[in-house]
């Protein structure tokens, strides 16, 4: 037996969620016309996939608004009302019990059930 089998699943969810992340955030950067928040600049925001307890101080990408509480999130129209939902439920549902994988991924977090 490998030793390190067992971390693959682990190396593969870390992988992926940055990859979903950062292509949906170049999605939501051209849709909403906010092509400044697509990278991180020192001292400033930017847009994340789930706001991870600072969702008051920069946009969320699966948030149906904009931080100014009134611009809707185009991301919902181009990727559709199901992939937005299924992306709500995987990365930001507030239910303790849910899987919130990109928080537990890069906050170190990640529990085993979910693997």
């Amino acid at each position: 037996e490998n030793p390190s089998l067992p971390l693959l699943p682990t190396i593969f969810i870390t992988a992926l969620s940055s990859i979903i992340e950062h292509s949906l955030r170049l999605l939501w950067c051209y849709e909403n016309q906010r092509h400044y928040h697509c990278i991180a600049r020192a001292s400033e925001y930017y847009v994340t996939l789930d706001g991870h307890g600072q969702r008051d101080r920069h946009d969320v990408m699966i948030s149906p608004f904009l931080i100014d509480g009134t611009s809707k999130n185009k991301l919902i129209s181009l990727i559709g009302a199901p992939a937005f939902a299924m992306l709500s439920d995987l990365f930001a549902s507030p239910s303790p019990d849910a899987p919130n994988i990109r928080s537990a991924v890069c906050h170190g977090t990640l529990d085993d059930a979910i693997v």
